[in-house]
């Protein structure tokens, strides 16, 4: 026997598990450091089936079945047991021959008294005449906003079957970092599959429908990496739709959800027929969770069952206890309007919402008041829970809207409370201007998508070619652009596909910064990569 190899490096100190230090001495914030291993360093032609690892100090274990990591893997994990200042690796198998072995333990080895994990503490030893030397590195990031995903399994195969990460364990495996980033060191020359996995049942296979997944096209070859690979992480759409609830609130207020969203739902109530709907969703756009408003008392029975479609199939059937509402302390709808800190903008339309779907309103019944007039004024429905109020605002003044009792009655046949709201207008020196020109060589269609700094869009336009965009009166602030690639041309970003292998359409962020501020007019060129 030659030499057992390790390789310890510090990236970051973590603590894992807070120890108090004794009083009066400072705390000791290093890791536990290695110092003996047998078999000796630099193992070649290793024959057995147990490591012993010494360190410096005291230690403990973490959850190792999610920090260590062997690879080549083993049908059977080994098994690790700490006693005093070493540590106990021990194979159930026999390990094959003439091949490297790496053991990363993670953070799972932490020292005794200040729970201070190692970072990286890996393990190489090989049963054959020599370890293998060859390397490569990527980072994993999520397919729709490009974060770095940390945690995630990459999974190097030697079979190139499509299915292979559902039906076997990889050859190779490592774990990325908080950045995303991932390597392997001491790989056999050879050609492999790449496969990155959200692993939530840490069995290394993709089984479970909620596991993201994430590829490269081609094969690796491990004898000709010259750079470093950009891997996408994301959910393939092949879930089936089901109901996962639909549940009675008070108030005449049912919530839906689906595992997933729907572009439409329908509720139908057995035994019963309806001349129009008897019901009204909140929303145009159904999304996964939806709220759904009626008047219990058209319903008479206080047990009913309904059938939940969602895009025109059938999803379940629910028998649901209905609420009756409490008379005595009714629950009125409540009125906002859209002003941010008392601001609205002037050359934005007064749109008031309300918390419950609209039945019907008093017209020019609702004034408003400034610093010289006062006026009637009309609205309009622009939703089920939207009101436009007609008016034209000027800048930099000051008005008063006067909302008299009953305005409104919602669906469930409650009126709405009198209430006065101020709220000010800004001059147009105190926003801001951007224009923005795309310069693209490809034909293909994209969608840019013009975001504030959280990612909440403002707007997206469809275009292909070379394009100019204006956004005008831009309050101050940061913003971002998200460009799509839209190789189906449906007009959304969509995910990819696990059999075939498929990529999620492809997206990029403008990458300056873009910060915003009063009176300015900016004008930026973006020119995008093919």
């Amino acid at each position: 026997m030659k030499h057992l190899v390790y390789i310890f490096s510090v990236f970051s100190l973590l603590s894992c598990a807070q120890i108090e230090s004794p009083t009066g001495g400072p705390k000791d914030e290093q890791p536990s450091k290695i110092v003996k291993a047998t078999p000796g360093i630099g193992e070649t032609n290793f024959e057995g089936t147990e490591l012993k690892i010494v360190f410096d100090e005291y230690i403990v274990l973490g959850n190792m079945a999610q920090e260590a990591i062997v690879s080549p893997p083993m049908a059977e994990e080994p098994s690790y047991k700490v006693n005093n200042k070493a540590l106990k690796i021990t194979f159930p198998e026999n390990l094959l021959p003439n091949t490297t072995y790496t053991i990363n333990l993670g953070n799972g080895v932490k020292d005794f008294h200040e729970g201070i994990a190692l970072d990286s503490n890996v393990l190489v030893f090989s049963t054959g005449n020599y370890i293998d030397s060859l390397s490569f590195s990527g980072v994993v990031k999520n397919a729709f906003n490009l974060s770095p995903q940390e945690g995630i399994l990459v999974l190097l195969f030697e079979n190139s079957d499509d299915s292979i990460p559902s039906k076997e364990r990889p050859y190779y495996y490592t774990k990325t970092n908080k950045e995303g980033q991932f390597k392997f060191n001491f790989l056999k020359n050879g050609n492999f599959t790449l496969f990155v996995l959200e692993d939530n049942n840490n069995d290394r296979l993709y089984n479970l429908p909620n596991e993201r997944i994430g590829f490269i096209d081609n094969a690796i070859y491990t004898s000709k990496v010259d750079s470093s690979y950009s891997v996408l992480l994301f959910e393939p759409d092949n879930k089936k739709q089901y109901l996962v609830s639909l549940k009675a609130e008070n108030q005449g207020k049912l919530v839906l959800i689906l595992n997933k969203p729907a572009e439409t739902i329908d509720l139908n109530i057995l035994g019963k027929t309806f001349k129009k709907s008897w019901f009204e969703s909140d929303t145009l756009l159904v999304g996964d969770t939806v709220s759904i408003w009626t008047d219990f008392s058209r319903l008479e029975d206080t047990e009913t069952e309904i059938v939940v479609s969602a895009d025109e199939v059938i999803l379940d059937t629910v028998k649901i206890k209905l609420k009756a509402f409490d008379t005595a302390k009714p629950k009125l709808p409540t009125i906002t309007l859209n002003v941010n800190n008392g601001t609205a903008k002037y050359f934005d339309a007064l749109i008031l919402s309300t918390d419950i779907p609209i039945k019907s309103w008093k017209d020019s019944i609702l004034f408003i008041q400034n610093s010289t007039d006062s006026m009637f004024v009309s609205v309009s429905k622009v939703g089920s829970k939207k009101l436009k109020i007609i008016y034209t605002l000027e800048q930099d003044s000051k008005y008063s809207l006067v909302l008299p009792d009953s305005f409104l009655t919602d669906v469930l046949g409650f009126k709405s409370k009198g209430t006065k709201i101020d709220f000010k207008t800004k001059s147009d020196i105190e926003y801001a201007n951007l224009k923005l020109n795309v310069e693209l060589d490809a034909t293909e269609n994209v969608i840019v998508q013009f975001m504030t700094k959280s990612g909440a869009i403002i707007r997206q336009d469809l275009f292909s070619g070379n394009k100019s965009f204006n956004y005008q009166n831009l309050s101050p602030g940061e913003y971002q652009f998200k460009l799509i690639f839209d190789s189906n041309n449906d007009g959304v970003w969509t995910t990819g596909k696990y059999i075939p292998r498929t990529q999620p359409e492809r997206v990029i962020f403008y990458s300056e910064k873009l910060e915003m501020k009063e009176g300015w007019d900016k004008d930026i060129t973006w020119l995008i990569p093919e």
